[in-house]
């Protein structure tokens, strides 16, 4: 009994150890070499297709700083400048470090990367690595559009257009259309934040969950797909965000950086 576990134990880390397991992130890095690849060939489509098809499954952040880099060149390429701007700021988030070269990129799309990753200095001056111990004080307010605000009403959820709005000491939500306020929450009141990329959000029990429990039953989380969800709880209230594909990073960051607001990313479920 005791030669077995010792050869099953030997089987294992022989398992581990070996090339195989290493195969899923060398496939992510060849998987991002083939859509640089399609990008500068002309293909943009197909380009853009295998990296957003990528990036939930990316974890390192050199990776997510070229995935994002990548999707911006190929937005600008369709001529969609706001979109590749939200993608550039998502890849200096991943990475501030990062510049592209005037040598191998036009001089155009060198000189929006590095004045989108100006603007975002006093956002990632922290990396994403580390969690900040306290908010940081002052500075104007980052604020976050392309989000959805979940609210129950007469027992059932409705998804408004929201903007998000992080100020000293408190995150506010308006309203997209009408400006009108919809949540503000203080940064030290939030008991816990959560983000996750599913079919449905997550939620600690017992903190402020009474009052969502209609939110969260409701039939819209039986929807298809995997959504961008940023759960935020107080003791007596909820704040139920679903952001998207191109901001969730640098909200995420900057609800960390500036709210001192320590977000645990859940991943896929």
């Amino acid at each position: 009994m005791l030669l077995k576990r010792f050869l099953a134990l030997g089987l294992a880390f022989t398992l581990v150890s070996s090339p195989a397991f290493a195969a899923p992130r060398q496939s992510r890095a060849s998987e991002i070499e083939s859509a640089r690849k399609a990008y500068w060939e002309g293909r943009f489509e197909d380009s853009l297709g295998e990296l957003q098809r990528l990036l939930p499954s990316l974890t390192q952040s050199t990776e997510i700083r070229d995935a994002r880099f990548l999707i911006g060149l190929n937005q600008l390429a369709f001529g969609k400048r706001a979109e590749g701007r939200e993608s550039f700021r998502a890849a200096v988030a991943a990475d501030p470090s990062f510049s592209p070269s005037d040598e191998v990129y036009p001089p155009d799309v060198v000189a929006l990367y590095r004045d989108v990753r100006g603007e975002a200095t006093e956002v990632v001056e922290i990396p994403r690595e580390e969690k900040p111990s306290s908010a940081r004080k002052g500075g104007p307010p980052q604020q976050f559009d392309n989000v959805k605000l979940l609210l129950s009403t007469g027992g059932e959820a409705k998804e408004t257009d929201a903007l998000l709005k992080l100020e000293d000491g408190k995150l506010v939500v308006q309203s997209k259309k009408e400006g009108v306020l919809l949540k503000e929450i203080a940064y030290d009141d939030i008991k816990s934040a959560q983000y996750t990329y599913s079919r449905h959000p997550r939620w600690k029990e017992g903190i402020g969950f009474a009052v969502a429990v209609g939110v969260f039953a409701a039939p819209i989380f039986f929807m298809k797909g995997k959504k961008h969800w940023l759960t935020l709880q107080t003791a007596s209230d909820y704040a139920l965000l679903r952001l998207d594909k191109n901001n969730y990073q640098i909200v995420i960051l900057a609800l960390e950086t500036k709210g001192g607001v320590q977000v645990e990313v859940s991943g896929e479920s």
